[in-house]
């Protein structure tokens, strides 16, 4: 996925930015945490009440991710 924010550090106004997300629901906590161990980045965060994600934005972190 790509995200595209207001950020007045760029010329455009705009900076762009590649987001690799995993949404599950709340009962899945436990394998988001194994996968966030696993490869050692990233976060998990609530969303909405029912749901949780597992996001990585860094382009190192990615590097990592697809290594594997």
């Amino acid at each position: 996925m790509l995200g595209m924010f207001v950020s007045s550090k760029y010329r455009m106004g705009y900076q762009v930015q590649a987001i690799f997300k995993i949404s599950l629901d709340n009962k899945d906590y436990d394998l988001l945490c194994k996968t966030q161990d696993y490869f050692a980045v990233g976060s998990i965060t609530k969303h909405g009440s029912t749901s949780i994600q597992y996001t990585i934005k860094s382009l190192k972190d990615f590097s990592i991710i697809i290594s594997h």
